[in-house]
């Protein structure tokens, strides 16, 4: 399969833009975005967000990994379990959230932030970062 999608410079001025992409696909890319929304059906390779401010990307079907560079406001919406299965690689974004179904059709969806901050220290000779948390309440 060769069918690729590059998706570039669409911007929602008035409204938000809307892409559609149906069936499957190797790969999809959406560079330097803003206020747009792409609805994919499934990727058999990886998508990959690359300098967007407040963009969409909707999964309905499955896709094995997603990789976000460089993005603000970005919003990810897995739609099935199978696309709940994606690896997300993120690097240099701010305000990234996953957004899943509930656990049954009645629930509403759940809405997870990805981290923005992390701690690295040394730990057993061995340097290890994790997500900083922050105390609520």
């Amino acid at each position: 399969m060769k069918n690729a999608a590059y998706i570039f410079g669409c911007s929602g001025k008035a409204r938000r833009t809307v892409v559609q992409l149906k069936n499957k696909l190797n790969a999809v890319t959406v560079d330097s975005c803003s206020k747009t929304s792409v609805v994919i059906d499934e990727v058999i390779g990886s998508i990959e967000i690359v300098n967007c401010k407040s963009v969409e990307v909707q999964v309905s079907v499955a896709v094995p990994i997603i990789t976000i560079d460089k993005c603000s406001a970005c919003t990810l919406y897995l739609m099935s379990e199978k696309a709940m299965e994606a690896e997300i690689i993120t690097s240099k974004n701010d305000s990234l959230n996953v957004i899943t179904p509930g656990k049954s059709e009645d629930d509403d969806m759940v809405e997870t932030p990805v981290p923005e901050q992390y701690c690295t220290k040394l730990v057993d000779g061995k340097w290890v970062t994790t997500p900083v948390e922050h105390a609520s309440g």
